[in-house]
C-alpha cells in the first residue's frame, strides 16, 4: 500500500538521512508502492544517489566556506580573499639587536670606515648558534676622542638573493621570493638595466597608491601559494613597468624568526670595516622575531586594515595602522586628545609595548610617530607615549594543612610564588587588562589541594627616581580611588625610605611619604616611642577620588635603593587600568607568609613565617 504522498525533503544533508527520504518519496509513489526497498537493488541505486548528494552537499558546503574570509579554512583561500581587501600577511620576522661598535683601525687613519651590509655577528640562545647580520651600510666617523664608534642594528638570518631575467615572451614568468622563511620586510627589490649594462633602479614597496603615478619606481608584494610571496611590476599607470631584457634582483634575509630571540652576546665572524679589533657592546638584546602571520590573525586583522582605508581619522584607524607597521609589537592602545589629562584638543595619543621590554626607544618612537603623521590629517598631532606602569602588591597569609601536601613549606611557598608570576604575564602587563581581586585570590586557593584558604591584602605602587639637585614637581596617576574611611583617616598613602631636609635645613633619615586630610606631608616615625615626626608639612596634594599624587616642592637627599616607591591603599580591590596604564605584579611585588592549619589535637609546631621578597625587571620575568 503507497503512503500518503510526501515531498522531498532537501534540509537533512547527512547520507543516512538522505537515503531515509529517498526511500520515503518513493514510497508514496504507486508505481513502487510494492517494492522491497531494504532487500533488493533499488536498495543499491538509492545508495548511489545519496551518496552522490552527500558528497556534493559536502562540496558546495566547502565551496561558500571557502568563499569568505571569515569562514575559510585554507590558507591560500584566507590570503586570497585578504588581498581582496588590500591586504598582505606578515611574513616570518627576523629578530633584531641593537650594538654598539667601537672599532680601532688595522692602520690609524682620519677617513671615516664603512661597516658594510650584511657584516655578520654570532650569538647563542639555549646553546644553539645564531647568526646575525647588518641590513644598511653604516659610515662612522671619528668622535673628538679620535674613536670610531658606531650604533648599529643587526637581524638573524643570512642573506639570499634571486636574479630573474625579465622576459616578456613568457606569460607565465613570476618573481618569487622562493623561501618561506624570508623577512620581506628586509626585502631589496633592484631592477639591473640588462646582463650586459650594469646600470641599477632600486625600485620601492608601493604602500599609496593615491599618490602613485606611471614614472614611480615601485613593486608591489603579494603572499601567494605555499606561503611564498610575489613580487610585481607596474603597467605605466600605476608604477614603472619592467623591459624585456632586465635582470631582476631580489635580495632579503632568510631568518628562524622567534627562535633567534633573547640572543645577547655577539661576537663578529670576520673584518668589521677591516679591522679585526672591535669590541661589542649590546645596547638591546635581539627581539621582535615572529613567525609568519597565522591564519586566525589575518582574520583578525585584515578588516580591521581595510577599514582605514589607508587613511587614518578615527582612532581605531591609527591603532590599525600601528599594529600593522611597527614591528615587536606586544600591546597597545589609544586615545584622542579630547579624553587625555590634561585635555589636548587636536591630538592623538598612541602608547605601545613592545615585547619582552617595558618601553621603546626615542628613536623606535619618533618613527612609528613620522609614519603615522604621513598618512594622517594635516591638523592633527600624533603623540607617541610610553606605557605607564602600576604594580600591585600582594601581601598574603596562606593557610595550608601539610597533612594534604607532599610538599614542604618552603616549597608551596615558591609554587605559589612562580603562579603569582605567571597570572601577571598571563592576565595583566597588556593595556587594558583589568585586575580581579576574586580572580586572584581564587587561583591561589586552588593551586594545591592541601590550601585551605589566604587572607590577602593588595597595594598599589607606582616608582620615580627624583632629582637631588632642584625640586620635584609632577604627578603620579594611580587612576584608582583611594581608600579613605573617613575624613580625618591618615594612612591611605606611603612610601619607601629617604632623606630629607627639615624647615631649618637639617638632614633628617628614615622618612617617608604619608598623607592627611589629602595634604601630602614628609614624616618620620620612630617605632620605639610609637612617634611620628612631621619634616615637612605639605609637598603637596592627594586625591582620593581618581587617585592622583601631586608633588610640589620634594627634593630628597637621598633615599634607599635605587628609586623612590609610593603606595596607595585601593578603595576596592579590583583595579583598573585607564588610557597608557599597563597593571603589573612583579617579584618583589609577591610577600607570601606560610601559616599551617590548627587541628583539633593543636597547632602544628612547623609554622613558617618567613617572607619572600626579590625583584625583577618589568617584563614580568
Amino acid at each position: 500500500m503507497p503512503v500518503a504522498n510526501v515531498a522531498l525533503e532537501v534540509t537533512n544533508l547527512d547520507f543516512d538521512g538522505i537515503k531515509t527520504n529517498l526511500k520515503n518519496y518513493l514510497k508514496s509513489k504507486d508505481t513502487f508502492a510494492d517494492f522491497d526497498f531494504d532487500h533488493s537493488n533499488l536498495s543499491v541505486l538509492m545508495d548511489v544517489l545519496a551518496y552522490n548528494s552527500f558528497y556534493n552537499a559536502f562540496y558546495i558546503n566547502q565551496l561558500a566556506n571557502e568563499s569568505f574570509l571569515e569562514s575559510a579554512q585554507l590558507r591560500n583561500n584566507v590570503v586570497a580573499k585578504a588581498k581582496g581587501i588590500g591586504y598582505t600577511p606578515r611574513s616570518t620576522t627576523a629578530p633584531s639587536a641593537t650594538l654598539t661598535l667601537q672599532i680601532t683601525p688595522a692602520t690609524p687613519t682620519a677617513e671615516a670606515l664603512i661597516v658594510e651590509e650584511y657584516t655578520e655577528f654570532a650569538s647563542a640562545v639555549t646553546g644553539v648558534d645564531y647568526f646575525f647580520v647588518t641590513t644598511d651600510t653604516y659610515t662612522v666617523n671619528q668622535d673628538r676622542n679620535g674613536n670610531y664608534i658606531a650604533e648599529v642594528e643587526v637581524k638573524e638570518g643570512t642573506q639570499v638573493e634571486h636574479r630573474y631575467v625579465v622576459d616578456k615572451k613568457n606569460p607565465d614568468q613570476r618573481f618569487l621570493v622562493k623561501n618561506k622563511s624570508a623577512d620581506v620586510s628586509t626585502l631589496d627589490v633592484v631592477v639591473q638595466r640588462s646582463q650586459t649594462d650594469l646600470t641599477v633602479k632600486e625600485f620601492k614597496l608601493a604602500d599609496n597608491l593615491v599618490e602613485l603615478t606611471g614614472t614611480d619606481d615601485v613593486y608591489f608584494l603579494d603572499e601567494v601559494e605555499e606561503g611564498l610571496f610575489e613580487v610585481t611590476f607596474g603597467n605605466g599607470v600605476l608604477g614603472t613597468p619592467v623591459a624585456d631584457g632586465n635582470v631582476v634582483i631580489l635580495d632579503y634575509i632568510s631568518t628562524q624568526g622567534e627562535k633567534g630571540n633573547g640572543a645577547l652576546t655577539f661576537t663578529p665572524t670576520g673584518r668589521v670595516a677591516g679591522s679585526e679589533n672591535v669590541t661589542i657592546t649590546t645596547l638591546v638584546a635581539a627581539n621582535g622575531g615572529k613567525p609568519r602571520e597565522t591564519i586566525e590573525e589575518i582574520k583578525f586583522n585584515a578588516p580591521k586594515y581595510f577599514a582605514t582605508q589607508g587613511r587614518l581619522v578615527t582612532v581605531e584607524d591609527y591603532l590599525a595602522m600601528t599594529r600593522n607597521m611597527v614591528p615587536n609589537l606586544d600591546s597597545l592602545t589609544g586615545w584622542g586628545g579630547e579624553d587625555n589629562v590634561p585635555k589636548r584638543y587636536g591630538e592623538v595619543y598612541i602608547s605601545v609595548k613592545p615585547v619582552n621590554r617595558a618601553f621603546y626607544s626615542e628613536l623606535e618612537k619618533e618613527n612609528i610617530r613620522r609614519q603615522l603623521t604621513e598618512r594622517n590629517l594635516v591638523t592633527v598631532r600624533v603623540r607617541v607615549v610610553d606605557p605607564d606602569y602600576t604594580f600591585i602588591e600582594v601581601t598574603s597569609d596562606i593557610y595550608y594543612d601539610p597533612r594534604g601536601t607532599k610538599l614542604t613549606s618552603d616549597q608551596l611557598k615558591a609554587f605559589v610564588h612562580a603562579q603569582l608570576k605567571n597570572f601577571s604575564k598571563t592576565e595583566l602587563l597588556k593595556f587594558n587588562r583589568d585586575f580581579r581581586y576574586s580572580m586572584l585570590v581564587g587561583l591561589m586557593d586552588n593551586l594545591d589541594p592541601a590550601i585551605r584558604n589566604n587572607l590577602t591584602n593588595l597595594r598599589l605602587r607606582k616608582s620615580f627616581i627624583p632629582s637631588i639637585v632642584r625640586e620635584n614637581n609632577f604627578t603620579l596617576y594611580y587612576n584608582n580611588d583611594l581608600y579613605r574611611p573617613n575624613p580625618s583617616y591618615s594612612g591611605t598613602l606611603t612610601s619607601s625610605y629617604f632623606s630629607h631636609a627639615n624647615p631649618s635645613g637639617a638632614e633628617i633619615a628614615d622618612c617617608q611619604l604619608d598623607d592627611s586630610e589629602g595634604i601630602l606631608r614628609v614624616v618620620q616615625y620612630d617605632a620605639q616611642s610609637n612617634v611620628t615626626s612631621i619634616v615637612q608639612s605639605n609637598i603637596g596634594t592627594v586625591g582620593y577620588g581618581g587617585g592622583d599624587v601631586v608633588f610640589q616642592g620634594f627634593r630628597p637627599l637621598s633615599w634607599t635603593g635605587d628609586k623612590v616607591d609610593v603606595f596607595c591603599r585601593p578603595k576596592i580591590q579590583d583595579i583598573k587600568p585607564l588610557r597608557e596604564q599597563i597593571l603589573a605584579i612583579l617579584d618583589e611585588d609577591i610577600k607570601l607568609t606560610m601559616f599551617t592549619v590548627v587541628d583539633r589535637e593543636g597547632s602544628d609546631p612547623t609554622s613558617n613565617t618567613s617572607t619572600v621578597t626579590s625583584s625583577e625587571a618589568y617584563t614580568g620575568t
